[in-house]
């Protein structure tokens, strides 16, 4: 299987491309509010997708495990060369990834990319992306493996399902 993107982010999937071309002329039709609108549902399926974005808050924070990119065939390790391949490809082949991208609900609040959480459960992680849905935020986190001492301070996120296995 070919991966959605290469080390350098170039698309392989014709099919990712013409959806997000499809959106263009739609975003100019519906004017400023309508552009708000799909970009909002935008991030909320790509959230419920599993798909992380990395913005200027979260450069050079995560490695592509850290963001279930292996999960997905989002990367590929056999070709090319990148800056970070090197601890890439040792995480990859040593198995030692303590942090994974899960995906959350929170309570209203002013949420930040890249903002420090921890979870009741003691985990502790940082924000990927947040948006405001039906039920709160949804959002995406990488998390520590591992729990810590639990907080009472702790924000009150409630696990949700990707589609794929961590």
């Amino acid at each position: 299987m070919t991966p959605l993107f290469d080390a350098h982010c170039h698309y392989h999937d014709e099919r990712l491309r013409a959806h997000r071309a499809e959106f263009l002329p739609q975003l100019a039709a519906l004017g400023q509010a309508g552009a708000a609108q799909i970009e909002t549902d935008w991030k909320l399926s790509d959230i419920r997708a599993g798909l992380a974005q990395v913005y200027p808050e979260t450069s050079e924070v995560f490695v592509a495990q850290m963001l279930n990119l292996d999960l997905i065939d989002g990367i590929s390790f056999s070709k090319g060369c990148y800056t970070g391949q090197e601890i890439i490809a040792r995480t990859q082949h040593l198995g030692r990834i303590k942090r994974r991208m899960h995906r959350l609900q929170l309570p209203d609040a002013e949420w930040r990319i890249g903002q420090s959480l921890r979870l009741g459960d003691g985990r502790s992680g940082r924000l990927v992306e947040a948006i405001r849905s039906a039920s709160g935020f949804e959002a995406l986190a990488v998390l520590g493996a591992e729990s810590n001492e639990r907080d009472s301070t702790a924000v009150a996120a409630v696990p949700l399902p990707l589609p794929y296995p961590v």
